[in-house]
């Protein structure tokens, strides 16, 4: 438990080469994920979802073609009344 000697020491560390500042590396846990295992299900699950994509799309349309269609009966059924007032 006795200290035999005290010293101040330097340490060189490598420096960013843009900013000249000190380049420090941490020793950090990691995970690693064998995804070669389950490559297929990841693919099919991107084009399940490309293939959502093109639904959603064409579900908008859809609701868009039949706005209009509501809009344009709405304006048809309003003529006809109005030709039927007219009488």
């Amino acid at each position: 438990d006795k200290l035999f000697k005290k010293q101040k020491m330097e340490h060189n560390y490598p420096h960013c080469w843009r900013c000249k500042t000190p380049l420090v590396y941490y020793s950090k846990p990691s995970l690693y994920i064998k995804t070669t295992a389950f490559k297929d299900k990841i693919i099919e699950y991107v084009y399940s979802i490309e293939d959502d994509k093109k639904l959603r799309t064409k579900i908008n349309e859809l609701k868009e073609l039949e706005s209009l269609y509501n809009a344009n009966m709405q304006k048809l059924v309003e003529l006809q009344n109005g030709l039927q007032t007219n009488r």
